[in-house]
Parts: C-alpha cells; structure tokens; sequence
C-alpha cells in the first residue's frame, strides 16, 4: 500500500518518475485517457483553511476519473463522541485513498494505520510532502522550458549541482524541503532566526540523506549568506497555520526583519535566480510585495504544479497498479 506520509515514503526513483509523470500529464497530455481513478472515490479530510490542496486533490481526482467526497471534525462526529482508530477505518471501507490535511503528525500516522486504504500528509505540522515535489517541479520545470543545458530529464537536471536558499521559520514547508532537497541532491543554505529553526532530529536525517553528503544542508545565522549564489530563494509565512493568535505579533516583526526577501536579498542571488513561496503570502511581511510579484517570482508556477505533481502522484504512486503499458507505450487503465 502506498502512502506519503511523509517525504521519506518517496524514493530517489520514485520522486523522478513524479516529476516525470507531472511534466507529461502538463505538456503532453499524459493520463488524459489513461484514468485510473475510475470508480474509485478519495476522501478529502481538512482540520485546516486550504484552497492549493483543496483544489488540487478534487481536481486531480476527477481528472483521473475519480470522485471525491469532502469529511472532518466540522461535518462529522470526529473528536465529538468518535475516536480516531473507529473513524478511520470506517472512512477506510467507504473510499479507495485518504487526503487529509491534519493539525499534528500523529494523526497522518493512525490513519495509515487504522483505515486500511492509502493515506496522503497534505500537511501536517512536521511535513508538507505535496508542496516539496510541486517545489522541485518548479524548478526543473523552469529550466527546461528555458532550454538550459541537461534539463531535459529530471535525472539529468537534478544530476548537476544546484544551490537553493531558504529564509525564515523553521516549519513543516522546510522540513519537506530539506527532505526533497537532500533527496534530489540539491545544495541548501538555511537562515532561521534563533529560537526558529527546524526540528533537529530531520535536520540530522536529511543530512545523513543527503546525496552529496552532510554538507549538502548548512544552517546558518546570516540572510546574505544563505542566499549569495543561490539559484532558488525560497520563504514562507512567519507564523504558521492555526498559529497566528498564539505569537506576539511585534516580537515576531523583531526576530524576522532580518530575513525578509527584498530586492536588496535576491540581487545577491544568482543571476536569474528565481523566488519560490508556497503561499498564502503576506507582503511586507516574509517578502516584499516587489519580489512577490516580480520578475524573479514563479510563485503562480509553483501553485499551479500543485496540481500537475498532485495527479502524477495518485497516477503512479497511490495508485499505480491500475496503470498498465498498451501496446504504443502509453499507459491505460490497468
């Protein structure tokens, strides 16, 4: 059964066939015919606001000839007279796949446990898996379609080495990022402010996966210095989902200044350089409106890709065994 629970439930190869998969069904009109969803309906689970993953997976899911059907605490008895354990495997013998975008890690986890159908983090507070594959997409995307040199595969493009910067805190966006970066053998410079950071514990193990080795993630204190040379400068909201009445607005405003990405941070970058956000953004907060909206910005690319990495990974990943070869090598409903 395949689930993503996290990023580390995605292999090397895996994880380039999912770009490749996204790139086909965007450019080539992959998955079109092949619909291997048909009769099957996914669960859309929201504790959380969303539209990018919201819209996404229901999209996706119908693409490939699915259906959906939308549950949580608001419509059900969850947390309200029925556990977890109970739910779940309920939910699990009315649905073929899971989507659920939860408060903590643990809940992702008892429902891959007890629902017994595959089960997809659309974000959790330790991962954002979904946002980490349609991040790397963007990137190579952007490159081949500028007709760089070896960007013509993902293997190719990801095969060289590349350097990416990321300001601000130290939340579930960098931990996918840091996971999808060391898988994929990309360079990371990582500026938090102190008392910020992200979790120590996937830090060593993104390090210790990193395929170019543990220096292949480096932590530091200075902006500047992460972003000098980067390719990709990347940030997000300072304070997290569901956070936002629990921190003090102006100490927050103090800690992060430093790290806000203006047009003085990415002419640091390298030339070209592009800059990513997963959004909802806040202008003038992590970033200035000027780089949000300007030339350098491939933020719209990178939230449409939410779509596009989100069918390749139902297609090939949740549900890959109802995609089989025909006989001129494209691929139909097993």
């Amino acid at each position: 059964m395949n689930h993503l629970r996290t990023d580390r439930d995605l292999d090397h190869a895996t994880r380039l066939d999912l770009l490749e998969g996204a790139w086909a069904a965007k450019y080539e009109g992959a998955l079109a015919d092949a619909r291997p969803m048909v009769g099957r309906h996914a669960a859309i689970v929201m504790s959380k606001p969303s539209l990018r993953t919201r819209v996404s997976f229901t999209v996706a899911v119908h693409r490939l000839g699915g259906h959906t059907v939308e549950v949580g605490a608001s419509n059900t008895k969850l947390g309200k007279g029925e556990e977890l354990q109970e739910w779940a495997a309920v939910l699990g013998r009315m649905v073929d796949a899971i989507v659920a975008r939860v408060h903590g890690q643990e809940e992702i986890e008892a429902l891959a446990s007890f629902a017994g159908v595959p089960v997809v983090n659309a974000l959790s507070d330790l991962w954002h898996p979904c946002q980490g594959l349609a991040d790397a997409f963007t990137a190579w995307e952007a490159a081949r379609l500028a007709g760089e040199p070896h960007a013509g595969t993902a293997a190719e493009y990801f095969d060289r080495p590349h350097t990416w910067a990321y300001l601000g805190d130290g939340n579930n966006v960098l931990h996918s990022l840091m996971w999808t970066c060391a898988d994929l053998g990309i360079g990371l410079r990582v500026a938090c402010p102190e008392g910020f950071g992200p979790d120590p514990g996937i830090v060593d193990a993104a390090r210790r996966h990193h395929r170019r080795g543990p220096e292949g993630i480096v932590l530091v204190a200075d902006p500047r210095a992460a972003v000098d040379g980067a390719e990709v400068v990347y940030t997000d909201t300072w304070i997290s989902m569901g956070e936002e009445g629990s921190k003090d607005a102006r100490a927050i405003e103090a800690a992060f200044a430093p790290y806000r990405v203006d047009a003085g941070l990415m002419a640091a970058a390298a030339p070209g350089a592009s800059f990513l956000h997963c959004l909802p953004a806040q202008p003038g907060a992590e970033c200035t409106a000027e780089v949000l909206r300007g030339p350098a910005s491939r933020v719209l690319d990178q939230a449409e890709n939410r779509l596009w990495t989100t069918m390749a990974l139902l297609a090939h990943h949740v549900f890959e065994d109802r995609l089989a070869p025909t006989v001129d090598g494209t691929e139909a409903p097993a």
